[in-house]
């Protein structure tokens, strides 16, 4: 007697097999594949040509990963924003990451330990942890949502850091390598250098910062920190000093009298600051004042 299966049946069988078949494509192999979760973070790796099998399927290869030292995926517009940066732990020997322009509220590069360079200016980032960055030389954070950054203690060798357009309340250098530090448009109300020995410049203004001590900065060429809450700052000596921009605080004392190499100075729209030191025959090239203010020897405050 012959067996028939109903139709229907047949139908289902099909279906699961389909089905089955769809699960198979998707698994993801650890010991030779990394999982890609994001659409368009695998899509830039097809067109940089580092996914080798061309096709949308949630994976990489992790031989096609482990050569890539230098990984541009910046975004240019909302079409092909990056939301989840899962996979890139799999980039063993990337040493320069540009990401920038996504949609990245989250990243963990602690398997990325041969960084030096990482830009990931204008994300979503509310904190990072970098302790597993030791190598890196530039970072960039700008334009991000940061309330804290961790683990930055640990990049022995950092020379540039950009923190600006960020939330960040209250920051201290932790790298006595740093040569400069941009950490404008925050809510900074304390900022502490002391163990930036190092730093030559500072582009810190439109923070809420009262009181600035730089006496243990004695290199430092450029300082700006115009537009904050300032009422003193203490300078120390300052042999390099050729830019200072202090305007738009409450300052009511300012002496430049020992900074011999400053050739622009902009103090303008600090109320009770009337009178700034300088000393007879001091020239500085570019010197911005309000209506109300004079330059003189003997200021007296």
């Amino acid at each position: 007697m012959d067996f028939k299966i109903p139709s229907f049946s047949l139908a289902l069988l099909a279906l699961l097999s389909a089905c089955s078949n769809d699960d198979d494509t998707n698994t993801i192999d650890p010991a030779t594949e990394i999982h890609i979760p994001d659409s368009q973070f695998e899509t830039k790796l097809i067109s940089l040509g580092i996914d080798s099998d061309g096709t949308i399927n949630e994976k990489l290869l992790k031989a096609d990963a482990a050569q890539v030292e230098y990984l541009d995926i910046s975004s240019q517009n909302v079409s092909d924003e990056i939301h989840d940066l899962t996979g890139i732990e799999g980039f063993t020997k990337l040493k320069r990451l540009f990401a920038i322009g996504n949609r990245l509220s989250a990243i963990d590069l602690s398997q990325n330990v041969l960084l030096d360079t990482l830009n990931l200016a204008g994300n979503d980032l509310t904190t990072i942890d970098l302790s597993k960055n030791t190598e890196l030389l530039l970072l960039d954070l700008k334009v991000n949502d940061l309330t804290k950054v961790s683990g930055l203690s640990a990049a022995t060798k950092l020379d540039m850091l950009n923190l600006s357009f960020n939330f960040l309340e209250t920051y201290t250098i932790e790298n006595p390598s740093l040569v400069h530090i941009l950490i404008s448009n925050n809510q900074l109300q304390t900022f502490d250098t002391s163990l930036a020995v190092a730093l030559e410049s500072i582009y810190a203004p439109t923070n809420k910062i009262a009181q600035l001590d730089l006496t243990h900065n004695p290199l430092l060429e450029t300082i700006d920190v115009g537009d904050s809450q300032l009422t003193q700052i203490d300078f120390g000596e300052k042999e390099h000093l050729n830019y200072l921009s202090c305007f738009s605080n409450l300052l009511t004392t300012l002496d430049v009298s020992s900074f011999g190499a400053l050739d622009y100075l902009s103090a303008n729209r600090n109320p009770d600051l009337l009178c700034i030191k300088i000393k007879d025959g001091q020239n500085i090239d570019t010197l911005k004042l309000s209506e109300y203010q004079q330059t003189s020897e003997a200021c007296e405050w």
